[in-house]
């Protein structure tokens, strides 16, 4: 009996764990702008795409910690999105 209800706990922790896990995602693109916390790239397709920036947003620029204000229009980047916030910024000036 406490082996089955041990067994049942685990499983509802596991279950509980994955829940709440938040799944990242990736977007790829170059940069347009942000205006105020609202990130702005443009895809493959030339397509413009926004989105919230988190207000712990991590930004780098060529692999080196940077301000989302040094990032310039046209920079490949690569964004991290978590719970529909940007998380990450990576800006690349190699092509």
């Amino acid at each position: 009996m406490y082996r089955t209800l041990s067994l049942v706990l685990v499983v509802i922790a596991v279950a509980c764990f994955f829940a709440g896990t938040a799944l990242a995602e990736t977007a790829e693109g170059t940069f347009v702008k942000v205006d105020g916390k609202t990130l702005t790239i443009k895809d493959k397709d030339n397509k413009e795409h926004s989105c919230e920036m988190a207000a712990d947003c991590k930004v780098s620029c060529d692999g080196k910690e940077c301000k989302v204000s040094d990032l310039k229009a046209g920079v490949n980047v690569k964004v991290t999105i978590t719970d529909k916030k940007a998380t990450k910024i990576e800006g690349s000036t190699k092509k």
